[in-house]
Formats: structure tokens, C-alpha cells, sequence
């Protein structure tokens, strides 16, 4: 089995903290990596914009009624 290869790698003397993973996994490693199974938009996640509301239902234009 051929070993995978290496495209990015991110290096530091000691341990690691939360912190530093956290800016650093996004910007370094995963830069313009897109996510294979994105949530669904209306799920809510914290930071994502909300859709605007709908506005009232105009049955006017259905013809309905």
C-alpha cells in the first residue's frame, strides 16, 4: 500500500496549545480545503449569517381564493 502524501505539515518545539491549533488548523492546514459534506443552510451554527425571514405568504398571485 503506497503511503499517503504529504502536502502540508505544520511544525513547533514543545506542545501545542488549543489556542495556537485553533488559528492555525484553519489557515495553514485546511487553507481552500473545501468540506465534503457541508451542513444543511438551515441548520443554525454559531457565526453563520442567517437567512433573512420570509415575509408573509401572498396567496394573491396563486389564484387561490
Amino acid at each position: 500500500m503506497a503511503r499517503p502524501l504529504l502536502t502540508r505539515q505544520i511544525q513547533q518545539d514543545g506542545k501545542w496549545t488549543v489556542e495556537v491549533l485553533q488559528f492555525l488548523a484553519p489557515n495553514s492546514l485546511f487553507a481552500g480545503v473545501q468540506n465534503p459534506a457541508p451542513p444543511t443552510p438551515d441548520l443554525e451554527i454559531p457565526g453563520r449569517p442567517k437567512p433573512p425571514p420570509l415575509g408573509p405568504r401572498d396567496d394573491s398571485r396563486s389564484g387561490v381564493g
